[in-house]
Formats: C-alpha cells, structure tokens, sequence
C-alpha cells in the first residue's frame, strides 16, 4: 500500500493462479473444440482459409473497445474512473470514491480479460500457463499504442497482429517473435509514449 508493490503482487498472485491451475488440471495441453474454429472460410479462391472464430475476434474486440470508449465519455463512472487516472488526490476531494473506482477497474479489465481468453482458447491448446505469453503481448500492445488512449492500443493490437502474421508467412512461426518484439523496441525507441500516445504534462 502506498507503493509499486501491487504490482509485483498482482505478478506473484497470476503466477500462484497458474501453478493451481496446473496441479488441479495437469500440464498437459487440452483442446478446446469450437463450431466456429474447424471448417475454414476460403478467401477468393486462393487456397487461403480463415476459420469464423478468427473473423469474429477483432470485431468482437472492436465492440468492446467502442463500448469502453463511451462507458469512459458519457457516464458518471466512465468520468470518475477518467479522474482518478488523471489525479487521483483531486478526484478523491471532489467525492468520488477512489478505490470503488479502482476496484471497477480491475473487475471491467477482468471481464475483458476473460472475453478474450474464451475466444482465442479454441485456436490454442489450453493449458496452464498459456496466458503467459498472451498477457506480455498485451502488455506490450498496450504500451505500443499508448497507455492513456484506449483506441490506439486496439489499432496497435490489430497492427501487432497483422505484422505477426506476415512475419510468419515470409518467414516462418521461428521468427514471429524475435522480429516483431524487436519492432517494437525500435518504435519505442523513436516514439517513447507510444503510437498514439501522449506526453504527460507536469505543472512547476
């Protein structure tokens, strides 16, 4: 309380999650059958199929950030939860209770969390620690397209993806990830607040 260690806390809790997860379940990945993710959609008759799931996926992830965005602009709590980011010490003087807010914050970021997880489960095999890498590209998304602008993490989310993708077509699944994390160091490295992000303004 009063520090970063939420944080590493937050890190500590996900991993003892994993591990009862693993024991509860075994280690061994499970498939997770789905009607939408086993008869391909051809594409113009170019040998190229996509299954609905994969389809369905950013448009659902469309949806929800269009649905965050005016939870976050036309209502009171949307606002509130805007206040206690921007300062959390004025928003708390002017009534709105701090920690319900972050409390809403964790539960929307949750469910999300969950969405997400239901739906690219069925392309995966399910096993225990398979949000491990989920979790750090969505990390790194969010950082790409800027902390404080929540459509430009979805535009980078669909850019990461799609570089992903044709990382792996030219070059093969072994250097999705060295290349496409180390695009994004370089971007970082010319664009520190993100994509679309700002630059935090600090009054003297």
């Amino acid at each position: 309380r009063g520090s970063n260690a939420w944080l590493m806390s937050t890190v500590a809790l996900g991993i003892v999650l994993d591990n009862l997860v693993m024991f509860t379940f075994g280690k061994e990945p499970r498939s997770l059958p789905s009607a939408l993710a086993q008869a391909p959609l051809e594409i113009g008759g170019m040998g190229l199929g996509v299954y609905p799931l994969q389809l369905l996926i950013p448009l659902v992830g469309l949806a929800l950030a269009a649905a965050l965005h005016a939870l976050s602009r036309r209502t009171r709590w949307g606002v509130a939860l805007l206040a206690v980011v921007q300062n959390p010490n004025a928003a708390r003087l002017m009534g709105i209770p701090v920690r319900r807010a972050i409390m809403v914050a964790f539960a929307v970021s949750t469910l999300f969390a969950g969405v997400a997880g239901a739906l690219v489960a069925p392309l995966f095999n399910v096993q225990a620690d398979m949000g491990t890498l989920f979790g750090l590209k969505a990390f790194v998304v969010a950082i790409l397209g800027g902390i404080t602008s929540a459509w430009g993490v979805m535009l980078a989310g669909l850019l990461f993806g799609v570089a992903e993708g044709l990382i792996t077509v030219a070059l093969g699944s072994g250097y999705t990830q060295i290349i496409s994390f180390a695009l994004v160091i370089a971007i970082l490295a010319m664009r520190p607040n993100g994509l679309f992000g700002r630059a935090a303004v600090r009054k003297v």
